[in-house]
C-alpha cells in the first residue's frame, strides 16, 4: 500500500467533494509527522488514516462555523463535563485514562482506525503517549 492521493481516494470515497490539493496538503503533513521507520509496513495505513482524520475534524469545523461580524465563531468540541447558564461556563472532559492524543484521534472513526493501527503496529516503547 502507498500513502498517495490514489490510495486515499480508493479507500475513502467519502472525501470526493475534497480538492487534491487539501487531501495532498494532509497527507504531507501526517507524512511529516509520522516516523516510517518507527511504524514499518503501517506506515502507510498510518498516513493515510491520520489524513482522513484531519480532514474529517476540518470539514466538521467548517459545517458547524458560524460567520458573526467579520469572524467566525467555532462551537467548543469535546464531551460536556460541565455547563452553566447565564454566566455561560462549560467544562470539557478528557475520557479517563485517555491521553489527550487519543482523546483527540477518538473524535473520528477514521482516527479510532489509526489508535488501532498504533496499538497494533508500535511497540509499546515506541509510543509518545
Amino acid at each position: 500500500m502507498i500513502a498517495d492521493l490514489a490510495t486515499f481516494r480508493a479507500l475513502f470515497p467519502e472525501f470526493a467533494s475534497v480538492a487534491d490539493p487539501a487531501v495532498q496538503v494532509q497527507l504531507d503533513a501526517a507524512g511529516d509527522e509520522l516516523d516510517a521507520t518507527a511504524w514499518g509496513l503501517c506506515y502507510p495505513k498510518a498516513v493515510l488514516t491520520q489524513a482522513a482524520h484531519t480532514l474529517a475534524l476540518s470539514q466538521a469545523r467548517v459545517a458547524a462555523a458560524q460567520i458573526v461580524g467579520a469572524g467566525v465563531v467555532l462551537p467548543p468540541t469535546g464531551q460536556v463535563q460541565s455547563a452553566g447558564a447565564e454566566g455561560l461556563t462549560v467544562s470539557f472532559a478528557v475520557p479517563q485514562g485517555q491521553s489527550a492524543a487519543a482523546a483527540w484521534y477518538s473524535q473520528t472513526p477514521y482516527g479510532q482506525a489509526f489508535l488501532a493501527y498504533q496499538r497494533q503496529c508500535l511497540s509499546r516503547g515506541r509510543l509518545s503517549w
